[in-house]
């Protein structure tokens, strides 16, 4: 497989274990947009990633920090770029203060980290890439730092957390390494970022064999290690063919959503491989990712009416349908305006459901401003 491929794989890996059964999937999905790869088209570039020729030897890790395109990332007003910046430091803030407390789990802390940093690459210059990515780091680091805090050796999948949470410092620390040109420091944080990377796969592995990990989890883990990658896509099926059977047993495991999840990342994933493989017709895959996506959506809708999916969970299900269309949208496939009209009612009714919390303990701060995170950057003035 070309180091195209599997850097996409990384990128990818940490979507499918989303939902409150698995909640210890960290999301390491990009916003999407990149520098020109040799030999392809200007637009058709990895998300997020820093891409060079498929010929070059992949290093120990991948650099996830995001590479603004300054003529297609979107206009803001002053007034908006304030807003946006003072959104994404409440989201870290109120996030980081749930996960110290207890109130949400590592991976959607990750996550909701990782989307604040991302949103402060749009709007920094050059110049100012570096200090986003010194405070990404600082963030990071409060994080392992409030784990270890908990020292809880023999509590579920706290060992793991530790290792995943260290994997995802180092990894910063060559995000931040790469942005500043220091071509030794990131050497060496890449490689500390993949023995981490394999001591959390190991941790995994033992949680799965007691029972305490499900295979989504190792499957998470198994993917952020080089190895793990190249097997992106058959691991994925694995998951698919799993959930369906839970599905069919009447397992919870196997609920509806969880199903619709997992279908959703493997088709994802077939879109973005199409654009490597002749096989493959790109505007079918954008297609069956796109109507996999809104059949995702619909399923968290539904059961965010019974009380039994969150806020969160709903977000994150519009995130991954909008990063599909802006990746499209940048490339040659064809995006319907259908898709985009979607993408913006539901968009208002998720700012709906977010502006109707009241109440703003617990994690609910934390959610909601990941919501209104999402609406500012996704409408630029």
């Amino acid at each position: 497989m070309n180091r195209r491929k599997c850097q996409l794989i990384c990128v990818l890996s940490a979507v499918v274990f989303q939902g409150a059964a698995v909640a210890s999937a960290q999301q390491k999905i990009e916003i999407f947009r990149g520098t020109q790869r040799d030999g392809a088209s200007e637009k058709n570039v990895i998300p997020g990633q820093v891409t060079r020729s498929e010929t070059t030897a992949a290093p120990a890790a991948t650099s996830t920090a995001p590479q603004p395109d300054v003529k297609a990332a979107p206009r803001y007003s002053p007034e908006a770029q304030e807003q946006i910046l003072a959104t994404s430091r409440s989201l870290a803030d109120s996030s980081f203060q749930s996960f110290r407390r207890g109130l949400m789990p590592l991976h959607d802390h990750l996550d909701q980290l990782q989307f604040a940093a991302d949103s402060e690459f749009r709007l920094a210059g050059k110049d100012g890439q570096a200090d986003v990515a010194t405070r990404y780091v600082e963030q990071l680091r409060r994080v392992e730092l409030a784990l270890r805090d908990f020292n809880a050796p023999n509590a579920v999948g706290w060992r793991a957390d530790l290792l995943l949470a260290q994997a995802m410092v180092a990894q910063a620390e060559f995000d931040l390494a790469t942005v500043e040109g220091d071509e030794e420091q990131a050497d060496f944080a890449g490689e500390r970022a993949t023995i981490l990377a394999e001591r959390h796969l190991i941790e995994r592995r033992f949680d799965s064999s007691v029972g305490l990990a499900s295979l989504p989890m190792l499957l998470h883990a198994e993917m952020l290690t080089p190895e793990g990658a190249v097997r992106g896509r058959e691991m994925l099926v694995q998951v698919v063919d799993q959930t369906r059977r839970w599905n069919e047993l009447g397992a919870g495991i196997g609920r509806s959503d969880k199903l619709a999840t997992a279908e959703f990342e493997l088709a994802r994933f077939d879109f973005f491989t199409a654009f490597d493989s002749p096989e493959q017709d790109i505007e079918e895959s954008f297609t069956a990712a796109s109507e996999a996506s809104g059949k995702l959506l619909e399923q968290k809708m539904e059961f965010y009416k019974n009380g039994t999916a969150d806020l969160f969970e709903i977000a994150q299900a519009w995130r991954n349908m909008q990063q599909l269309v802006e990746f499209a949208a940048s490339t040659k496939t064809g995006v319907s305006p259908d898709v985009v009209e979607s993408s913006r009612t539901n968009l208002e009714l998720l700012v709906e459901l977010a502006t109707a919390k009241q109440d703003r303990q617990g994690r609910f701060a934390a959610d909601v401003a990941y919501v209104s995170l999402l609406n500012e950057i996704a409408t630029p003035e």
